[in-house]
């Protein structure tokens, strides 16, 4: 009977084991399939790219230095970066490696009117004015976050809410913004308590900052603009950064602007005296996207504003690692943008050039009309040129782990992907192209050339088919055509 009970035991055992095996082993198949199951991503070029390994040293040096300390990276680009989902993703899974260092930097939005950040709202109230990179010329000196807001309004104030509670190790807030003596003071509140605002000494007066011990934050961060003095004037703000006193972790600050083109960085004023005391390791220059877009041509000027930008980033953090990135495959208006690839090849010159660090998102996401494919998925919007959530978070992780690649490996002298492989990622990526049309054509569609004279509802007679079909396989929001528009039609 012992025996029996014995064999049983150890039965028992042997298949919890074999269970518990089996279990990791399809997370482990799970997690691979999150990026391998999409074709056409181009997984063996998700790395980034290098002449010189002392091209990235400072950040290197930083990633893998084993005494406490804060390693912080500037993610700065357009309206792909605004939102923070993608940065969000790339921040949350490098932050689970490294450590919680922060929440970086935010902005009130409401004061400029535009979209928010995925894990806050803004409000505000008062006359406020705001600036920000996408004009051409800037009504105000723009600081490190791309925005500036003013008020000459003593009772003014805004407000962040939180979706989720921050973590309680983020315990310090900086808050960016002119210092004189016609400014403002200001009262801080968190979740409605008002927490204490140091008073200035020599030493911080010289900081573009003032540093806020607060408590924890669950849901919302005010600040409330005081006239304590009579020479007081106005409130001139840049923005605020949300900390760890902990000096350790990693924080990742977002400072994009939707819209900005790359001249972004060149047009704030105030950049070169605030980015440096953020001391990055290194700084992603993520534009492009406006620059081409809508006429479908590199810009003359695209190389020199390039190289600008990166000698302003330098002389504001000498030594910092700098990475260029090149912009997704997109459409507009249905029509296909044809000069990704040229951007591409633009951009991975400089960067070869300016001892820059290169990360070609172009081809890694599936190069030519591979946008359409993303759609197809629903890991792209329907205007062709901005991701869905899905999309972001996918973007961001294949980000995240072509740095953790870059820093956990052993360094060699460079890194840079063959021709000969691009050409069998091209190759790939017209086969992609090629099947998804094959496959259009067995589902029985055709399609039609809008002419004058004709709407919606005279092609769908003419098709025996409905408006609203249409509008559904042509991805349309409104049933205004114009003449020359090629349709797709189900028969």
């Amino acid at each position: 009977m012992m025996k029996k009970y014995r064999k049983n035991k150890f039965q028992n055992l042997l298949l919890s084991l074999l269970l518990l095996f089996n279990n990791s082993f399809a997370i482990a198949q799970k997690q691979n399939i999150s990026f391998k199951k999409h074709t056409f991503i181009n997984i063996e070029l998700n790395k980034i790219q290098y002449k010189n390994k002392k091209d990235f040293e400072k950040f290197f040096n930083s990633w893998n230095n084993k005494k406490p300390h804060i390693i912080t990276i500037a993610h700065c680009g357009d309206s792909h970066i605004q939102p923070d989902k993608y940065t969000g993703v790339l921040r949350t899974d490098l932050q689970k490696i490294k450590g919680f260092g922060g929440r970086g930097m935010i902005f009130p939005y409401s004061i400029a009117r535009t979209y928010s950040a995925v894990d806050y709202k803004s409000e505000h109230k008062g006359k406020w004015k705001t600036a920000n990179s996408i004009h051409i010329k800037p009504k105000l000196p723009l600081g490190i976050s791309g925005f500036t807001a003013i008020t000459k309004d003593n009772s003014a104030s805004f407000s962040i809410n939180f979706k989720k509670a921050l973590r309680s190790d983020y315990n310090i807030i900086k808050i960016f913004y002119k210092k004189d003596i016609k400014s403002f003071d200001f009262s801080i509140y968190i979740d409605g308590k008002e927490v204490s605002v140091p008073e200035e000494t020599s030493d911080s007066y010289k900081k573009p900052y003032i540093t806020i011990s607060i408590p924890k934050v669950d849901k919302t961060v005010k600040l409330i603009v005081e006239k304590k003095r009579k020479e007081q004037q106005y409130f001139e703000f840049y923005g605020i950064s949300i900390e760890s006193d902990k000096s350790n972790g990693l924080i990742c600050h977002n400072l994009g602007i939707g819209g900005a083109k790359y001249e972004a960085i060149i047009l704030q004023k105030l950049f070169d005296e605030q980015f440096s005391h953020i001391n990055a390791d290194i700084v992603i220059l993520d534009f492009g996207t406006n620059n081409y877009l809508y006429k479908d041509k590199i810009p003359e000027n695209m190389e020199a504003v390039v190289i600008e930008t990166i000698a302003k980033v330098r002389k504001a953090t000498p030594g910092i690692t700098i990475l260029l990135t090149s912009a997704q495959d997109m459409r507009l208006r249905y029509k296909h943008i044809k000069s990704g690839d040229d951007f591409a090849k633009l951009i991975k010159k400089i960067a070869f050039e300016q001892s820059c660090l290169f990360y070609d998102w172009f081809w890694i996401s599936g190069g030519n009309r591979s946008i359409e494919l993303w759609q197809n998925k629903k890991l792209a919007r329907r205007d062709g040129v901005h991701l869905t959530k899905s999309g972001y978070r996918l973007k961001g992780k294949l980000l995240a782990k072509a740095i953790v690649l870059l820093c956990n490996n052993n360094i060699t002298e460079s890194e840079m992907i063959s021709d000969k492989l691009y050409e069998v990622i091209k190759t790939k990526s017209k086969n992609n192209y090629n099947k998804n049309k094959k496959k259009f054509d067995k589902n029985k569609f055709t399609y039609h050339i809008v002419r004058k004279g004709e709407s919606l509802s005279i092609i769908a007679r003419k098709y025996r088919t409905s408006v609203k079909q249409i509008m559904k396989d042509n991805k349309m929001r409104s049933t205004k055509i114009k003449i020359g528009r090629k349709l797709i039609i189900r028969k």
